[in-house]
């Protein structure tokens, strides 16, 4: 049966349009294969799969195979590229015809004369039975890579030598990630760390400081992004076995695309040595303002001494005089108001003394001696130092070792710690202990001390008063050894100021142990001593007695007198006079010198005051021993006998006279460097 014309034309319009959608599906296919960035070629299987024949090959893959689509179409594989079987392309083709299932070749390095490289292939087969590869050069990708995880190896040993930890936090503050082990700061393993805030790793003292830092700095940031700079935090963290760790953090915000505040990171340090040093160093820079301190206060001291002494040395001098001349109309009131005068005197310079104690530079004249011995030659005057409602009990120990020490001063720090501890048990009834014994002392215990210069260790006797009191609170222990302070009233005075300057001059340590509504231990100790030391500092004679001054001696010396001041001078004068010796007077040690050089030969000794216009002490006694090596010299000054030794390096005087001094001191010096005793 013939179709009708109607049917053929509706066939044929079918047709056409059946052959346009191909064309336009054939042109879409070209222009992709063509203009794709990868690399595509088809193959067409040929003897069952043993070798593979071009069939297309688009432009991507002439520029990266550097050939012709012409001279490929229609060839065999491995005649135009032989080495397709060593990248394993030729074996890839084989298995996708034979199974039918598609292989991702991973990267391959490739190189020939011109080029080298990295590529990757993808291979699949098509319905009709072509091989189709994909490939892709990825040697940008494959460097870029390369050089990324250089990087992080690098990154990663220089955090795996380091000590800094790097980290992420939530914006809540929360642990989200270590870079680097957090042990060697924190004492916890990554792990441990991850999932916690912050908050668990610090000294409970810093939690909301830090809490009200972040919080203002978080507010800074979301009110001024650009203007937001990271500072580093001091942050004290606790570690798991309770050791306080210092480090220093760095925190920088992270945000999203739509700036929104998603993360922290940081880095963090252990600073705790550096913390470490710069206490060390802020401890040397107040014991260094300390010592100033105390180097001022002890020029003052001095300077204040020497102008008193010399005046109070014209005072007693004078009394003493006129107690020696005893005229027969002389009333007996008269003379008991000049004695109170001297005594007046004596307490005067006894002040002056007490302010020289507490800067510990007083005069120290050691000697080897047993404390138990001289705590028991008097024990009555111990008993007076306490309150009538209070009980003293001893406790010495019968075995001590001596110790080198200036037994007035021990006696006087004995006192006043006596005092203290009976006021600190006031009205009420108590106990005041007082102990003697030996103990073996570490650095650590030493560095208890109340003194700024700690002893080294070994083996010390101590002085320890106990006392049944009231006990001290922190602020009064502080104060405890301040000159004139008190909880009692007001202007009590020097007493553990004195005791602080005395445990210094000996080079000792003072240990305070106490507790409110308990009472107080003060502990002084002083380095054993087994045998007697030598000293550069000079012993003065000891007098005993005040036996009467005999009218003359046996034999008249004549001796230089060099001082500036006059009443000084002339009371000099007269008490050498009383004694039987001739006298020779200067003005200053220009002066002195000078008579020196001309009357040497008849000058028996010369007594040489330490201050002085024109030309010191110091100066004139170099001048002397130019003139005469063996020139016989008593210094005289009220400065501490510290400072006048460290003013001579070399050679010294034969004896130092601290102002004020009596006759008898002065009779008994002279007596001992002239052999003048009859």
């Amino acid at each position: 049966m013939q179709p009708m014309i109607g049917q053929e034309k509706t066939e044929d319009a079918l047709r056409e349009q059946m052959e346009d959608a191909l064309q336009k599906s054939e042109q879409r296919y070209r222009a992709i294969f063509e203009n794709t960035k990868n690399g595509v070629a088809v193959y067409q299987p040929v003897d069952d799969g043993q070798d593979f024949v071009f069939k297309d090959f688009n432009s991507a893959a002439e520029r990266f195979e550097r050939v012709r689509k012409e001279d490929l179409i229609g060839k065999r594989l491995l005649d135009v590229f032989p080495n397709a079987d060593k990248f394993g392309v030729f074996a890839s083709l084989q298995r996708v015809y034979q199974t039918g299932k598609p292989e991702h070749l991973p990267a391959c390095y490739y190189k020939d004369e011109q080029r080298e490289g990295w590529r990757e292939n993808f291979i699949y087969r098509l319905p009709n039975g072509e091989i189709v590869a994909i490939y892709d050069d990825i040697t940008e990708l494959k460097r870029a890579e390369d050089a990324l995880r250089e990087s992080e190896q690098k990154f990663r040993r220089i955090t795996k030598n380091s000590s800094d930890a790097l980290w992420q936090l939530t914006p809540d503050l929360v642990f989200t990630e270590i870079v680097h082990s957090g042990k060697k700061l924190l004492g916890y393993e990554p792990h441990e760390l991850l999932g916690r805030p912050i908050w668990e790793f610090l000294a409970p003292n810093g939690i909301e400081p830090m809490r009200r830092r972040m919080a203002e700095r978080i507010k800074l940031l979301l009110s001024d992004r650009e203007g937001f700079v990271p500072e580093p935090y001091e942050i004290e963290n606790v570690r798991p076995d309770g050791v306080t760790v210092w480090t220093e953090a760095i925190i920088s915000p992270v945000f999203n695309n739509e700036g929104n505040l998603i993360a922290f990171e940081g880095v963090s340090r252990d600073i705790s040595e550096r913390k470490r040093l710069e206490e060390e160093r802020l401890e040397v820079e107040r014991k260094v303002l300390h010592a100033q301190k105390l180097e001022s206060l002890g020029v003052m001291a001095g300077g204040i001494a020497h102008d008193f002494n010399n005046q109070l040395a014209i005072v007693l001098g004078n009394l003493e005089l006129a107690l020696m001349e005893k005229p027969p109309e002389y009333e007996a009131k008269v003379k008991a108001s000049i004695m109170n005068a001297v005594q007046a005197a004596k307490r005067s310079a006894e002040l002056s003394r007490q302010i020289q104690i507490y800067t510990g530079n007083t005069f120290y004249y050691p000697v080897e001696l047993d404390l138990n011995e001289l705590l028991n030659k008097n024990p009555i005057p111990l008993n007076l130092r306490v309150s009538k409602h209070v009980s003293l009990n001893l406790e010495l120990n019968n075995t001590l070792p001596p110790v080198k020490g200036d037994p007035d001063q021990i006696q006087c720090l004995v006192t006043n710690l006596l005092v203290n501890a009976s006021e600190a048990i006031g009205d009420k009834d108590g106990e005041v202990t007082l102990a003697t014994g030996v103990m073996d002392c570490d650095k650590a215990y030493l560095s208890r001390s109340g003194l700024e210069e700690k002893p080294e260790p070994g083996r010390f006797i101590f002085i320890q008063v106990t006392d049944t009191g009231c006990g001290m609170d922190a602020d009064t222990q502080r104060k405890l050894f301040d000159p004139f302070f008190s909880t009692k009233f007001w202007g009590r005075g020097l007493g553990m100021s004195k005791v602080m300057g005395i445990t210094k001059g000996h080079q000792g340590a003072i240990i305070v142990d106490t507790e409110i509504g308990k009472g107080t231990t003060i502990r002084v100790l002083f380095r054993s001593s087994e045998e007697v030391q030598e000293t550069n500092v000079h012993v003065m004679d000891v007098v005993e007695s005040k036996a009467p001054v005999p009218d003359s001696v046996t034999r008249r010396k004549t001796i230089l007198v060099v001082e500036d001041e006059e009443m000084v001078r002339d009371l000099v004068v007269k008490r050498l006079e009383l004694l039987g010796y001739d006298a020779i007077t200067a003005t200053d040690g220009e002066e002195g010198v000078s008579v020196f050089r001309d009357r040497s030969n008849e000058i028996d000794l010369v007594m040489l005051d330490f201050k002085m216009p024109k030309m010191d002490g110091v100066e004139a006694f170099g001048e002397l021993i130019r003139i005469k090596p063996d020139v016989k010299v008593i210094l005289s000054s009220g400065y501490t006998e510290d400072v006048v030794i460290q003013s001579f390096p070399g050679p010294r005087p034969a004896s130092i006279l601290h102002k004020p001094y009596d006759m008898e001191a002065l009779k008994a010096r002279l007596e001992r460097l002239l052999g003048t005793a009859g």
